[in-house]
């Protein structure tokens, strides 16, 4: 279960890096006039990255042992 959530999480980075990179016209591929510069999507980039990181970070973390 821990790899899944690691490799969820850095997918869910990915995709939120590549929507802020699309929304902020840094990153225009696949050419898509539905998400090329809107604020938006910067926005929903922002949030999925951070998401990606908080499952990422939920993943590493030690449980105590009773």
């Amino acid at each position: 279960m821990k790899i899944l959530k690691l490799v969820v999480g850095a997918l869910c980075i990915l995709l939120g890096l590549h929507w802020f990179g699309q929304g902020t016209l840094f990153f225009p591929w696949p050419s898509n006039p539905a998400m090329d510069g809107h604020s938006e999507f910067v926005v929903y980039g922002i949030v999925t990255a951070c998401l990606g990181a908080g499952i990422i970070w939920y993943a590493q973390r030690r449980w105590p042992r009773s």
